[in-house]
C-alpha cells in the first residue's frame, strides 16, 4: 500500500532529480552543506532535513513541513566526482523560500537557524570570540540582527565549536607541526620547541609546549642574579588554554622574556614538566647552571611550587596582588556603604604597609600577630564578618592571617635577603598583555598557535635586553641623601652600637613632602638606644614597645 504524504508536504513529483534546475550554491563537502543548512542540528524553526537519498542525490525538506501552516521549502543536493556538493532547487517560488508564518515545533534547539549561523560566525572572529561580546555584536547588527538568542545558547555553541575544531585529527596535526620545529636550529635567534607533550587521556587532550631560542636561553644563564618571573593569562585563544611567560627581571625593573609556553591546563604537574623541559634544554645548549636565587610570581600555587622545585629559587610574592586581593575582600564582604568600606580599607592598607617593612620572617610573624589582634579588637573584624555555606563565621583578619600570613608570607621586604628585587610582578603581567595584543587576542587554529609562539620568541630575540642594568636612582633622592649624610653623628641622626653592629636612628621629618631633610626633632641618646633595642627585638620576633615619636627604620652601617 502506498504511504500517504504528510500534511502539507509537496507531492512525489518533487523527488524527481530532473525537476531541480535552479542552481543555488556549491559546497566543498556534504558535511559543509549540512552545517550550512542545519541538517542534524537541534532547531525549533526553519532548518533543512534529509528525507530521501538515492545514490549521490539527497532530497531536503524544511523541518516545519507538517506545521500549520506548512513550510514547502524544498531542495536537492548532488555529490560530484570530486566530492563537491551542488545545492539545487525547483523552479517554483512556492518551494524556494521558507514560510515565515509556520508555527515553531519542538522543545530543543534555537528558534532561528539563521541567528545560529550569525552567532557562530562572530564566535570565530578574534574581535568577538567571547560569548557575551559575540551576542552583543549580533544584536547590534544593521542587517538581520539577532533577537531571540540567549547567552547560555551562545556559551553552549562556543563549547561545541571548540570540540569540533580541536578534535583528534587536529591534535595529530598539532603533534606533526611541533615535531617539525623541535630540532635545535643553527641560528641563535631561530625559534624552536625545547619541550612539548601532546597526549590524549580519555576524552581530554593534554597539550603542553615551550617555545624559545638559543639566544634567549643564553640570556637566562648569563645573569643568575636576575629574579626569575613567571605569569599566565587565559584570554589567549578560543579554548581558554593558559599562555605562560617565563623570564627574569634585572635590577632596573625591566623584564626579559626567555620562553613562551602554552598548556591545556594550569595543573602544577603540567607547569613543572614545562619548566623542567626548559631547564634541561637550556643546560644542554648553554652548558651552564640554570638555577636562580629568587623567583617572583603571584599566589598561583602551580607557578610558586614549580619555580621553587625546578630552579631552586626562593619565592617572592607580588605585593600589588596582596593589596588588591585584600581590597577586593573588603569590598565584597564589608558592611555598610561604599564610603564606609573605603574607610576600613584605608585603615587596613596602612597596617599592611607596616607589615611590608618587616626585615625577617620572625619580625613579619610578630607584626602579623600584633596587627591581627588589633583588628580583632577594633572595627575591622566586626565590619567584615560574614557566614560561609557551612554557617561558619569568617572575617578579614582571619582571612589575612591564613592567606597572607601563613600560606603566602613572602611579600615583606626582608624576604629577598637584602638582594635587589622587584616588589611586584607587573613586568611579567605587562608582557602577557602585549603578547595577547600581538596575537590579535585570539589564536584560532593549530597552525596559528605554533607559528605565533615561534615568531614571537624570534621577535623578542632581536630586541636588546641588558641583564646587568642597574637600578636608576632619581637625582632628587641623591641630593637628599647627600644632605642627610651631613647630619650623621649629630643630634639629629644618632649612632648607636648594639651587639657589635652600628645603627643610625633619627626622628621622622616633620613634613614628609619637605625637601629639607634636617627638619626633624632632636633625638636624645637614651631615646635612640631604646629605639634600636626595640627594633632589634622586633627583628627577632619579640614584641617590644617603642617610644614616640615613631622613628624611621634604623639603617645598619655596611
Amino acid at each position: 500500500m502506498k504511504r500517504p504524504a504528510a500534511h502539507g508536504t509537496p507531492g512525489a513529483a518533487t523527488f524527481v532529480e530532473s525537476k531541480y534546475t535552479v542552481w543555488k550554491q556549491t559546497y566543498s563537502s556534504k558535511s559543509a552543506c549540512y552545517d550550512d543548512l542545519g541538517c542534524g542540528k537541534f532547531c525549533r524553526g526553519h532548518a533543512a532535513r534529509a528525507v530521501k537519498s538515492s545514490g549521490k542525490v539527497t532530497f531536503l525538506r524544511c523541518r516545519l513541513r507538517s506545521s500549520k501552516p506548512p513550510c514547502h521549502w524544498s531542495a536537492m543536493i548532488r555529490v560530484a566526482s570530486d566530492d563537491s556538493v551542488e545545492l539545487l532547487q525547483l523552479d517554483d517560488p512556492k518551494f524556494a523560500e521558507h514560510n515565515s508564518k509556520s508555527v515553531l515545533q519542538g522543545k530543543r534547539g534555537w528558534e532561528d537557524f539563521q541567528e545560529r549561523k550569525t552567532v557562530s560566525k562572530l564566535l570565530t572572529d578574534c574581535a568577538t570570540s567571547r560569548p557575551q561580546r559575540a551576542l552583543r555584536s549580533a544584536r547590534l547588527l544593521d542587517v538581520g540582527p539577532v533577537k531571540k538568542v540567549q547567552l547560555k545558547q551562545v556559551q553552549k555553541l562556543k563549547e561545541n565549536l571548540v570540540k569540533k575544531v580541536y578534535g583528534c585529527r587536529e591534535i595529530g596535526q598539532l603533534r606533526e607541526a611541533i615535531n617539525k620545529r623541535k630540532a635545535l636550529p643553527a641560528a641563535r635567534d631561530r625559534g624552536y620547541f625545547c619541550y612539548s607533550s601532546v597526549s590524549t587521556d580519555g576524552k581530554k587532550n593534554k597539550v603542553a609546549m615551550v617555545a624559545t631560542t638559543r639566544l634567549l636561553q643564553e640570556r637566562w644563564v648569563n645573569q643568575p642574579s636576575c629574579v626569575a618571573s613567571m605569569d599566565g593569562g587565559f584570554k589567549f585563544n578560543l579554548l581558554g588554554w593558559p599562555l605562560h611567560v617565563l623570564g627574569h627581571v634585572n635590577e632596573a625593573g625591566q623584564f626579559g622574556l626567555c620562553a613562551l609556553g602554552l598548556s591545556s591546563n594550569l595543573e602544577q604537574k603540567t607547569v613543572q614538566s614545562m619548566l623542567e623541559g626548559f631547564r634541561d634544554s637550556t643546560a644542554r645548549v648553554t652548558r651552564s647552571n640554570t638555577r636562580k636565587k629568587l623567583a617572583m610570581s603571584d599566589a598561583e600555587a602551580a607557578y610558586r611550587k614549580s619555580l621553587r622545585e625546578v630552579f631552586g629559587a626562593s619565592n617572592l610574592m607580588c605585593y600589588f596582588h596582596v593589596k588588591q586581593a585584600c581590597k577586593d575582600y573588603i569590598v565584597k564582604h564589608g558592611h555598610g556603604s561604599a564610603e564606609q568600606r573605603n574607610e576600613i580599607w584605608d585603615l587596613v592598607s596602612d597596617d599592611i604597609d607596616v607589615l611590608r617593612g618587616a626585615q625577617t620572617l620572625a619580625d613579619f610573624q610578630s607584626r602579623c600577630a600584633a596587627i591581627k589582634a588589633q583588628w580583632d579588637a577594633g572595627i575591622v573584624s566586626e565590619r567584615t564578618a560574614w557566614l560561609d555555606k557551612g554557617k561558619e563565621e569568617r572575617n578579614f583578619p582571619e582571612y589575612f592571617a591564613r592567606q597572607w600570613g601563613t600560606q603566602v608570607p613572602d611579600w615583606y621586604i626582608g624576604a629577598s635577603n637584602a638582594a635587589i628585587a622587584p616588589s611586584t610582578n607587573n613586568a611579567a603581567e605587562a608582557c602577557i598583555k602585549n603578547t595577547r595584543l600581538d596575537a590579535g587576542n585570539v589564536v584560532a587554529g593549530i597552525g596559528e598557535i605554533v607559528a605565533f609562539l615561534l615568531s614571537q620568541v624570534e621577535a623578542v630575540s632581536r630586541n636588546n635586553f641588558d641583564a646587568a642594568a642597574a637600578r636608576v636612582t632619581p637625582r632628587p633622592v641623591w641630593r637628599r641623601a647627600a644632605a642627610f649624610s651631613t647630619h650623621i653623628g649629630t643630634q639629629l641622626v644618632r649612632k648607636v652600637e648594639q651587639d657589635g653592629q652600628a645603627w643610625y636612628v633619627c626622628s621622622p621629618r616633620e613634613d614628609p613632602s619637605d625637601e629639607d631633610v634636617g627638619a626633624r626633632k632632636v633625638l636624645s641618646t637614651v631615646s635612640a638606644t631604646a629605639l634600636v633595642k626595640a627594633f632589634c627585638a622586633q627583628r627577632q620576633g619579640k614584641c617590644c614597645k617603642t617610644l614616640n615619636p615613631k622613628p624611621q627604620t634604623p639603617n645598619p652601617n655596611p
